[in-house]
C-alpha cells in the first residue's frame, strides 16, 4: 500500500526551535503538482479547457506526444466545509483551517490529506498529481512538514577521460549481447534492461521513493533473469549463481537476496495492507540505498567474466511466448473486441 512512500516526517518550525502550542487553530497549505489541471499558468500535460484550440505534437524520433495550446483553465476557487475544518481551493493550493488538540492530531490531519487525496483525484482526472509540499501556521509559529531523513544520495565524481572509458566499455559490450551469434546471452540482455528500468524509476520522480516498489521488483527480475529457478526455488538458484561469481555469503544475503525476499513478502509483487513502524521502514530504506551499486557491480562482473571466457549463463530453451501466455492474450483480445462492438452499437 504505502510501504515505500511513507517515510518518517516531522514538523520543522520557523524560527527553528519555536514551540507549537496545543490546542489551537491551524492553517495548512498543501500545494499540488502538476498544477495545470487546477488552473495554474503552466503548459498542460493532459488537461485542456473545453473549446480551446489544441493539437497533439507527435515526435516520432523522441517517442513523445506533447499537447500544444495557449489556453489555460481558470484557477479553481471554491470553499467547502468538511468534517476536519474549512477548505479553500485556490488553483493548485488547498488551504485547510482546522482545530487540533495535539501534535498527534495535527500530524494525523496532515497525513490523511497528503497520502489519500492525490490518489482520489487520480480517479477523477487524467493528470496524476502529488502534494509537493505542506506548509502551516499554528498561532504565531510557521512550519513545514518535511522528511526527517533524506536517504543516501549518489554523486558520480568523474572526469571526461573516465567518461570516455566508460562509453568505450559500454560499446565493447554490445557484441556480448549481439543475438546474431545466438541466444546465449539473452538472460544478460534481459537483466541489463531490468536494471536500467530500476535506475530510471529510482531517479525520475520528483518525490523520492515514489516508485521504490517498482524499482525493487526490477532488481528481483535481474536475478530471476540471470539465474532461472531450480527445484529448490528462485532464492536458492540466485544464491548458487552468485556464489559461482565469487560473491561471499555476507554480500549475497545483504545485497541481493533481499530483492527477491521483498518482492515476495513486502508490498512489491503482492499487495499488503500492513502498516510498518519507523524502525521497519528504516531497514527497507537502508537496503534500497545500497542496492543500485550492488546490482551494477553484479552485472559488470558478469560482462567481464563472459568476455574473459570464465563464465556463462544458462541458455534459455525457448524464447517464444508460452501456450498459456498466448491463451491469455487471445482471451484479452476477444474481450476487447466484444467491448469495442458494444461501444459502436451504443453510438449508433
Amino acid at each position: 500500500m504505502l510501504t515505500y512512500i511513507v517515510r518518517p516526517r516531522g514538523i520543522y518550525t520557523e524560527p527553528e526551535g519555536a514551540l507549537l502550542v496545543f490546542p489551537g487553530n491551524v492553517e495548512l497549505e498543501f500545494r499540488l503538482e502538476p498544477g495545470g489541471a487546477f488552473g495554474e499558468n503552466v503548459p498542460p500535460r493532459r488537461t485542456v479547457p473545453l473549446g480551446a484550440k489544441a493539437r497533439f505534437s507527435w515526435n516520432a524520433c523522441r517517442g513523445e506526444t506533447i499537447i500544444q495550446t495557449d489556453a489555460r483553465l481558470s484557477p479553481l476557487d471554491f470553499h467547502l466545509d468538511m468534517m476536519d475544518g474549512s477548505i479553500h481551493i485556490d488553483g493548485p493550493v488547498l488551504r485547510l483551517h482546522a482545530h487540533v488538540v495535539s501534535r498527534q492530531d495535527l500530524e494525523r490531519l496532515i497525513q490523511s490529506y497528503f497520502y489519500a487525496l492525490p490518489p482520489l483525484l487520480g480517479l477523477e482526472m487524467l493528470d496524476s498529481c502529488i502534494f509537493s509540499e505542506v506548509l502551516g501556521r499554528l498561532g504565531n509559529v510557521s512550519f513545514c512538514w518535511g522528511l526527517q531523513r533524506s536517504g543516501m544520495e549518489s554523486v558520480d565524481v568523474t572526469t571526461s577521460d573516465i567518461q570516455e572509458d566508460r562509453f568505450r566499455r559500454a560499446l565493447s559490450r554490445l557484441r556480448v549481447l549481439d543475438e546474431r551469434n545466438g541466444l546465449v546471452n539473452r538472460r544478460l540482455l534481459a537483466a541489463t534492461q531490468y536494471f536500467h528500468i530500476a535506475c530510471r524509476l529510482a531517479h525520475t520522480p520528483s518525490r523520492r521513493w515514489e516508485f521504490l516498489a517498482e524499482t525493487l521488483l526490477n532488481y528481483a527480475k535481474v536475478l530471476e533473469s540471470l539465474f532461472p529457478p531450480s527445484a529448490d526455488g528462485t532464492i536458492s538458484a540466485a544464491r548458487v549463481g552468485l556464489r559461482s561469481l565469487g560473491f561471499d555469503a555476507v554480500s549475497i544475503e545483504a545485497l541481493y537476496i533481499p530483492a527477491l525476499a521483498l518482492r515476495n513478502a513486502v508490498d512489491v509483487a503482492h499487495p499488503t495492507l500492513a502498516a510498518f513502524n519507523d524502525n521497519q521502514l528504516a531497514i527497507l530504506e537502508k537496503y534500497t540505498d545500497v542496492a543500485e551499486s550492488a546490482f551494477r557491480d553484479l552485472l559488470g562482473r558478469i560482462f567481464n567474466r563472459i568476455a574473459e571466457g570464465r563464465f556463462s549463463l544458462t541458455v534459455p530453451s525457448d524464447t517464444k511466448p508460452s501456450a498459456a501466455t498466448l491463451k491469455v492474450l487471445a482471451r484479452i483480445e476477444e474481450a476487447l473486441a466484444v467491448s469495442d462492438g458494444e461501444k459502436q452499437s451504443n453510438i449508433k
